[in-house]
């Protein structure tokens, strides 16, 4: 629902959580999946919606609509971040068949350290996170790490040392498109062994889109990418 005109109140119960003034919008969430509304939706005054159904949007775009509209989210969220210029435009499309939807209940974990034999969990803290709707906080002491549109982890491309920290969780609800990072490291043929600094990535990607260049083996754009100078 897009509010046309009017003065909404969102409620967990007579609890008032926030106000929705002209141009909000609230429900989306049902676009992209089967999710209870977590909030009681109460007009103040009178109130004009524009509303939007699945099956609109379906009419609208084709039965893959999600993976439409999620693609546009995934673009709009890299624009402007270093993760442009390793998510190079000609493997766009492979690197978000990587991620998946992930929706986490109001103080769940973001990470679980442990797999369910008792092991260590690597893998769960080297991802992408980008926050489709909600909040992620640090438990001790509560801070808000990031919310909708924000991306987590993409410290991890400048130092494959890092990790996404164990102390996080989602508050309230939180829905989230995710991708391990070795997953997106395949698909644009980085060595996992020995990821690159963030600024040699980037010389790469800008040479393999010169077609001089494009044929060429990483590690000779590599030796390329270190002769280049600003």
């Amino acid at each position: 629902y897009i509010i046309k005109e009017g003065l909404v109140s969102c409620r967990i119960g007579v609890k008032e959580v926030r106000k929705l003034y002209d141009n909000d919008y609230f429900g989306q969430n049902a676009i992209l999946i089967d999710v209870k509304r977590a909030l009681d939706i109460v007009a103040l005054q009178e109130t004009k919606c524009y509303e939007l159904s699945r099956d609109g949007l379906k009419e609208a775009l084709g039965n893959d609509y999600i993976n439409k509209v999620l693609f546009c989210f995934f673009r709009n969220c890299i624009e402007g971040t270093n993760l442009k210029d390793i998510f190079i435009e000609s493997k766009i499309q492979e690197i978000f068949k990587v991620f998946q939807i992930k929706t986490y209940l109001k103080k769940q974990r973001i990470i679980e350290p442990l797999t369910s034999d008792g092991k260590i969990n690597i893998s769960q803290n080297k991802k992408i996170i980008i926050i489709i709707d909600g909040g992620i906080y640090k438990q001790e002491p509560a801070t808000l790490v990031g919310e909708k549109g924000k991306i987590l982890g993409e410290e991890i491309f400048k130092d494959y040392s890092k990790v996404i920290p164990n102390d996080l969780i989602a508050y309230p609800d939180c829905i989230s498109l995710e991708a391990n990072i070795d997953d997106i490291c395949q698909v644009l043929n980085i060595d996992l062994n020995n990821v690159k600094p963030l600024h040699v990535l980037n010389r790469i990607s800008k040479l393999k889109q010169i077609y001089l260049f494009k044929n060429l083996s990483d590690k000779t754009l590599e030796l390329i990418a270190t002769k280049l100078h600003k």
